[in-house]
């Protein structure tokens, strides 16, 4: 598919995802409606860790989706998808796409780096529900044959939550919204267990990593930011070995009807 997001502005847009997020923010840090927040934090928190009472079953699956090893797991199925896509309907696209690949993923990932240095220097601390409520059934007690993250002195933002959405972000807008729909789908559900768990609270996902999406589709998709850093790696994944072979490869039917 032919990179749909080739421009310098889109003052618009840049302005719809500030706005979006602006407000989405406000209505966190306003007393009246963050009291309405606050109780369906509250409300979720309670019913979704209240699953894990239901049996050891359940802490146990939970328990494993909170397991560092499955992060990688999740990572792999992500990079799964995104090599379909690679290799997918004509090989003479792959260059283009692998360099918007990369450089979407080299910005994102300074993102996440931004978020968790930020934590530090601002100082502010939103403990996990895990940090605050005594009678919140805490995994890392129930299940103690592996290393479980329940708990945390900052969890707003969800940095593992905007990694998930920054992925279907990538796969809507660059691969279709089939594929970005099946992402959603299948990548989705892994921000639960963070959930179930009390490592993080709704709005930590809500709001803190919504905005955050809103504000880097926005600089992403509505300024030169994307076509400064997908010329730049272009000019890194050109020189790649063996590249020349995969474009010149014929593509299946099958590949065309994703």
């Amino acid at each position: 598919m032919t990179d749909p997001h080739r421009h310098a502005w889109r003052p618009l847009f840049l302005i719809l995802c500030h706005a979006v997020g602006a407000v989405l923010f406000a209505s966190w840090l306003w007393a009246p409606t963050r009291a309405l927040w606050d109780a369906l934090d509250m409300s979720v928190f309670l019913r979704l860790n209240g699953i894990l009472r239901a049996g050891r079953a359940w802490q146990v699956i939970f328990a494993i989706g909170n397991w560092r090893p499955f992060d990688l797991f999740t990572g792999c199925l992500m990079l799964g998808v995104v090599s379909h896509w690679l290799l997918a309907e004509r090989r003479a696209h792959v260059r283009e796409r692998l360099a918007n690949f990369l450089a979407f993923t080299i910005v994102a990932a300074a993102v996440v780096y931004g978020i968790e240095k930020a934590e530090g220097v601002i100082g502010y601390r939103r403990p996990s529900p895990t940090k605050i409520l005594r009678d919140a059934v805490r995994l890392s007690h129930e299940v103690t044959w592996i290393t479980v993250k329940d708990t945390s002195p900052y969890s707003f933002p969800a940095d593992h939550a905007f990694v998930l959405m920054i992925t279907i972000l990538f796969l809507w807008a660059y691969a279709g919204w089939r594929r970005g729909a099946i992402a959603a789908a299948v990548f989705v559900p892994f921000m639960a267990p963070r959930l179930v768990a009390g490592a993080h609270w709704l709005t930590d996902v809500a709001i803190g990593s919504t905005v955050l999406i809103l504000v880097f589709a926005g600089w992403w998709f509505g300024s030169p930011l994307h076509s400064l850093a997908c010329r730049a790696a272009d000019a890194v994944v050109r020189r790649l070995p063996g590249l020349a072979w995969l474009e010149s490869q014929p593509h299946s039917q099958q590949d065309e009807d994703l």
